[in-house]
């Protein structure tokens, strides 16, 4: 599943103009997967750069009900990316993929379709969690507007340049 979600990803950013780069291993443990960049500046954006902590999920294992749609992260990981780091975006990608993985790619001579879809969240402005156990699970909203998207690229890195995220 992990490779899929980095898959997913970067051909979501490729297609943005963006590129990723996998972070050592060591870093996870700080929360950081990987580190996407503007490199070519096609859109005149200050340079900048962010981090992110990805997670694949089977559609089901989402939580559904009338106040949303959520996700629930484990304490360790949802305290690491809520700890502040002025300098350092860290957002969190949700790659959701179908439940069978037979489903993930529809592929024929004209095409290839990837399947579902992928949120992003920021963790700033949000509280460390109240849990006690390191294996419990925090919930967190992901919001139909922060779908990513090839478009969402440059407006996530306009944010984080205006410091808004």
């Amino acid at each position: 599943m992990e490779s899929f979600s980095y898959a997913y990803i970067y051909a979501l950013a490729s297609q943005a103009g963006f590129t990723f780069n996998q972070e050592p291993k060591g870093l996870d443990n700080i929360g950081i997967d990987i580190c996407v960049k503007d490199p070519l500046r096609l859109y005149n954006l200050p340079p900048c750069q962010f981090y992110a902590q990805v997670k694949c999920v089977r559609k089901t294992k989402l939580i559904r009900n009338k106040n949303g749609i959520f996700y629930g992260i484990k304490k360790k990981y949802y305290d690491s990316l809520t700890k502040s780091r002025p300098y350092n975006t860290i957002l969190l990608f949700v790659v959701v993929v179908p439940d069978d993985p037979r489903n993930w790619i529809d592929i024929d001579e004209l095409s290839i379709i990837v399947k579902h879809n992928c949120y992003w969240f920021c963790f700033q402005d949000h509280p460390l969690s109240n849990h006690n156990h390191k294996d419990s699970k925090k919930n967190i909203q992901l919001f139909e507007t922060n779908l990513l998207t090839p478009e969402s690229f440059p407006l996530l890195m306009q944010k984080i340049a205006d410091g808004e995220m």
